[in-house]
């Protein structure tokens, strides 16, 4: 029997910018973010109708040797920061993981482990789609692909919540431009929004990383399980399905040790729930 599982890692940072800055925005954030994951580290962005991506084995730091001039004008970007879960070490599982099927393309930064992900693999290959089919997140990117060439946005997320089982928080860079981002229904694990009118609009795992990159006047907010937002290309945000607060079952161990002290998950200061756990 194929054993799906190598070894069990520990959790995954995700992120993602739409605004002026984008690459050094997402590099900053994933430093913000090293402690989620240190064995690879990757930064896809937008610009000029294709795709910019830098990926590296290692500390974010690392990323910086292969980031040039392309990165000016680029938005919006979305980076990952991995401790393996599924899939190795190698090259190819460094996410943002591509997915392409037919005309449409497009990048996904996954944190989470998804058992059953591997039930769609043989399907999606015989429809065309192309991804890395030994990695959870590189199937759900390709699902993900294929459902909204054929079924449209909405129902593409509302099937990936009733297919896909146990946890995912995800952010996916799509063909044109715009940025989707989506928790679970149980919200296993954490993922937030911030918007500045000055610096756009800021996306990650923890609160942290928005210390690092967003103003004083941002506006910021964690992803409901269940909810699912898109932000168009030119920074419009749409709600694609409104999350259930009531179905939360956020991760104990993120306050354990998964998140960085000075970040909220679930509303709750990390720092301060370590204190009273003592």
């Amino acid at each position: 029997m194929r054993r799906l599982m190598p070894y069990i890692g520990e959790k995954c940072g995700i992120a993602a910018y739409i605004g002026d800055n984008a690459v050094e925005k997402v590099y900053l954030s994933l430093i913000a973010l090293q402690h989620r994951g240190q064995e690879s580290a990757g930064i896809v962005a937008w610009k000029n109708e294709r795709f910019i991506e830098y990926k590296t084995h290692g500390l974010v730091q690392n990323v910086l040797r292969y980031i040039g001039k392309e990165k000016d004008g680029a938005s919006p970007a979305i980076g990952h920061v991995r401790y393996s879960t599924y899939g190795g070490s190698s090259r190819v599982f460094i996410q943002p993981i591509r997915a392409k099927y037919r005309d449409l393309e497009l990048y996904l930064a996954h944190n989470g482990t998804i058992p059953n992900a591997y039930f769609y693999r043989g399907d999606l290959a015989s429809y065309g789609v192309r991804t890395v089919f030994d990695l959870d997140s590189g199937i759900l990117a390709g699902y993900l692909a294929y459902s909204i060439w054929e079924y449209g946005l909405r129902e593409a997320i509302n099937s990936i919540f009733e297919r896909f089982k146990a946890s995912y928080a995800f952010i996916a860079l799509i063909d044109g431009g715009d940025v989707l981002a989506a928790k679970d229904p149980y919200g296993i694990r954490p993922l937030s929004i911030a918007i500045s009118n000055e610096n756009g609009i800021a996306i990650s795992s923890e609160s942290c990383a928005f210390n690092a990159i967003m103003g004083k006047d941002q506006f910021y907010r964690e992803l409901l399980p269940k909810e699912s937002i898109l932000i168009e290309h030119s920074g419009k945000v749409k709600i694609l399905s409104e999350g259930n607060k009531d179905s939360e079952r956020i991760c104990v161990f993120e306050y354990v040790y998964f998140a960085r002290p000075d970040s909220v998950i679930s509303g709750v200061n990390v720092y301060r729930a370590r204190v009273h756990m003592g």
